[in-house]
């Protein structure tokens, strides 16, 4: 599940000094078939609410916040 608290600078130069190599690894598979176009989901108004103010919390934008929470989702789920 993702994750509400913002990392601090160091917590972010561990992560990526971190080995990721099966993240690497999963990220070079698809990494032709990557689309720039949009995607398009419907959303419930309390629930593009509650993303608005967790993507101000976080001062991501909406659309990365989806994306990170996505991901974390996905990450969580494959293994």
């Amino acid at each position: 599940m993702a994750t509400a608290t913002r990392k601090t600078h160091a917590q972010m130069i561990r992560e990526l000094a971190g080995s990721q190599a099966e993240d690497i690894m999963r990220a070079e598979i698809v990494k032709g078939t990557r689309s720039d176009s949009p995607v398009s989901v419907r959303l419930s108004a309390p629930l593009l609410e509650a993303l608005d103010r967790l993507s101000r919390e976080q001062h991501r934008k909406r659309g990365n916040l989806i994306q990170h929470i996505l991901w974390e989702y996905v990450h969580a789920n494959s293994k």
